[in-house]
């Protein structure tokens, strides 16, 4: 029973990346909407400052020139549309302000009298509201980083930053920088184990940290158990066909294993590695096993994963992935890559693999060894996988959050 009897308290969330009514931009992402809209449901109010980032003009012709490749090589979202005007909606009961602020350099840190700018229409927007924040949280480093040092004096309440896994390697002089910001911070989250671990390499373990996961909707948990073969066959790759995501690894993992024939692999999404993988099928004559289904609704995604019996995908870098989380939910024996964002919690043998990132050898060796257990291994490792996703809906990391700096 979800306990969404809480007295209001008010959020403010300060993030980089978040849905807009009037545009989709190239990698955009739902991740901070999906915590907002359930502390909505919680009885938060909770209000969104989405730090739209804009460029000189030269920026965009070389952005909407190549936006194609350049979406297929890189991670981040890319704001290809310039806008200069503050912008006021509403989703799913969550206020967004929309704050255009300046940069020069993709990647890097803003002028300290931008920051100020930000800071202004940031207070005047709360003034304007009657909006006091209990908490204020942040995600992705910069501007947020630097907005929660400024708002931490002006308004005195916890903070919280959330690392997606983008600090950069810092010199001696921006190191202390950071320092000085991060240090100030209340609370730290991590969107995975790796990306703590550079943290505290860096800067220390800081005791007031939590793990920041992404969840799926419950509903989308399967109440039916995954039927296995003895040899499992049925494969799904689902995500970017892109480089980093060693879309190649697995069908040639999967050649290899099978002497090119009695598998089949399902390829769900669109990238530059599309090619290579069409003109392997054609070289090895694989168009009887492989399927290239491009980018499908989600719900069509979800009907591939009670399909399959093994979902691969051994990218990196790799921050958080919820569509492993989506194929655990419905059974899928799952394998990802080591050292990335699921390590932690894909434990290796128990409810899923661990690979090294893009390595077809050992890729090929973890499939012989699924294929090597018994129906009844293959069964409780799709058990513990479904029992994780349990684990990780909506509401509990949402939950999970919160709790952790209230």
């Amino acid at each position: 029973m979800q306990d969404y009897n809480r007295s209001n308290k008010n959020i403010l969330l300060l993030v980089n990346n978040y849905p807009s009514l009037d545009v989709s931009l190239i990698n955009n992402t739902y991740v901070c909407h999906y915590f907002a809209k359930e502390w909505v449901k919680m009885g938060y109010n909770v209000h969104v400052i989405y730090n739209y980032n804009i460029y000189p003009r030269m920026y965009y012709w070389g952005i909407n020139l190549l936006k194609k490749k350049i979406s297929s090589l890189l991670y981040q979202t890319i704001n290809d549309v310039r806008f200069t005007k503050e912008s006021e909606y509403e989703i799913d009961g969550v206020k967004i302000i929309r704050l255009p602020i300046l940069k020069y350099i993709p990647g890097k840190g803003f002028k300290n009298k931008y920051i100020k700018k930000q800071i202004f229409k940031i207070v005047a927007y709360n003034d304007r509201e009657d909006f006091s924040p209990d908490f204020i949280l942040g995600h992705f480093i910069h501007p947020s980083m630097e907005l929660l040092y400024e708002l931490k004096n002006e308004y005195n309440v916890p903070t919280s930053l959330v690392l997606h896994g983008e600090i950069p390697k810092l010199s001696k002089r921006t190191y202390n920088r950071y320092k000085k910001f991060l240090t100030n911070i209340d609370f730290i989250g991590f969107r995975s184990l790796p990306i703590k671990r550079v943290f505290e390499k860096l800067f220390g373990a800081t005791r007031e940290s939590f793990m920041c996961y992404s969840g799926i909707p419950e509903q989308l948990i399967s109440t039916h158990d995954k039927h296995f073969s003895q040899t499992i066959t049925k494969f799904v790759f689902v995500g970017n066909l892109r480089y980093q995501k060693h879309p190649m690894a697995v069908l040639k993992a999967l050649k290899k294993i099978f002497n090119g024939q009695g598998f089949l692999l399902k390829y769900i999404g669109e990238g530059n590695e599309r090619a290579k993988i069409e003109d392997y099928i054609e070289k090895y004559n694989l168009k009887n096993y492989v399927s290239l289904l491009g980018k499908i609704p989600r719900e069509k995604v979800i009907e591939e994963f009670d399909w399959a019996e093994c979902m691969i995908v051994i990218s990196s870098p790799e921050t958080f992935g919820l569509v492993y989380i989506e194929a655990m939910s419905h059974g899928c024996i799952v394998v990802a890559s080591r050292n990335e964002g699921m390590e932690g919690i894909i434990k290796n043998g128990i409810n899923g693999f661990l690979c090294d990132a893009g390595n077809s050898e050992k890729l090929a060796e973890i499939i012989k060894n699924i294929n090597s257990l018994s129906l009844e291994e293959k069964k409780n490792i799709s058990l513990n996988s479904i029992e994780t996703a349990k684990k990780l809906t909506d509401y509990k990391v949402a939950k999970n959050y919160i709790d952790s700096i209230s």
